[in-house]
């Protein structure tokens, strides 16, 4: 569920705008107390131009019904004040 939202970056002292910068998880490590992962962005969903990464932590869901590890991860980077403005994917193909 990967998804756009607007990025500014300071590089050698300059602030770098990008519109519907793309964010992807792409590494998740897990025990059964926390769920860690990678959150990669580029430019745009080409993946040519990367842009950085960002780092969560949070407590992994182990019930029986619960959701896999990514879309967990997913619910709770959009779950995040920062991200309220991100756009779905989804919602725009």
């Amino acid at each position: 569920m990967p998804f756009l939202m607007d990025v500014t970056i300071t590089e050698f002292g300059k602030e770098l705008e990008f519109s519907n910068a793309f964010h992807e998880v792409s590494r998740i490590t897990a025990t059964h107390s926390s769920t860690n992962c990678t959150l990669e962005i580029y430019e745009d969903s080409s993946k040519r131009n990367f842009l950085g990464n960002r780092f969560f932590t949070f407590p992994t869901d182990m019930r029986f019904n619960a959701p896999q590890s990514f879309q967990q991860s997913y619910n709770y980077i959009l779950g995040l004040d920062e991200f309220a403005e991100a756009i779905l994917v989804s919602e725009i193909i």
